[in-house]
């Protein structure tokens, strides 16, 4: 299906970006609630949901049930590890983070985003595994 072809409804169109909207809202939440109120750090927060998006894989690599599910569970969780990352990258030595300037983290990320997908790219097999 081309997504740009296709036709859909103004009202599916504001479902999708409200999802969108809440979802993000609900795993910067998550996250923040993990590092601060219950204390287990950058670190400890790209662990746990890192975890988490695994169990998720490896329960979709088994049963390949709930598509839909799996996938805004895995959306959401995402979003509390690139927070972390983000944090872990910039925060203070004294708060747990690495100290880089915005700049540096900014560029981190960003090249870290190019080489993943240069990666994939090159290596279709990957791609599959998650899609099949």
């Amino acid at each position: 299906i081309d997504p740009l072809k296709t036709k859909v409804k103004s009202t599916e169109v504001l479902y999708y970006w409200l999802a969108i909207l809440f979802s993000q809202s609900l795993g910067s939440e998550l996250g923040e609630w993990s590092n601060h109120t219950v204390g287990i750090g950058q670190l400890g927060t790209i662990y746990i949901f890192s975890l988490l998006l695994l169990c998720l894989f490896v329960y979709w690599q088994i049963r390949r049930y709930g598509r839909f599910n799996v996938f805004w569970l895995a959306f959401i969780f995402t979003r509390p590890i690139g927070a972390a990352i983000s944090d872990f990258l910039s925060n203070p030595v004294n708060e747990g983070g690495l100290a880089l300037s915005r700049a540096s983290t900014i560029a981190s990320l960003i090249t870290s985003t190019i080489i993943i997908i240069y990666l994939t790219s090159k290596n279709r097999s990957v791609i599959p595994i998650v899609i099949r």
